[in-house]
């Protein structure tokens, strides 16, 4: 992974999933479909109706009550 910051471009080494549960997994699949080998199963829709979720958890429990999110 390049990790990109003020100072520059440094390379950090991600150990890899091979099956592992887990992010090592989720990265493996990215990196897969970055490479062209495989499509990608976790995709810009994937992510933003996880977040959705995250969101409408967090808003639950500051309001107390069932926040209703609409169907995909």
């Amino acid at each position: 992974m390049l990790l990109y910051t003020h100072d520059g471009v440094q390379e950090v080494a991600l150990p890899a999933g091979q099956s592992v549960p887990g992010y090592g997994d989720v990265l493996d699949e990215m990196v897969a479909a970055v490479q062209g080998q495989a499509a990608a199963v976790h995709d810009g829709r994937w992510g933003r109706d996880t977040l959705a979720v995250c969101l409408a958890i967090l808003q639950s429990a500051r309001e107390g009550r069932e926040i209703f999110l609409p169907a995909a």
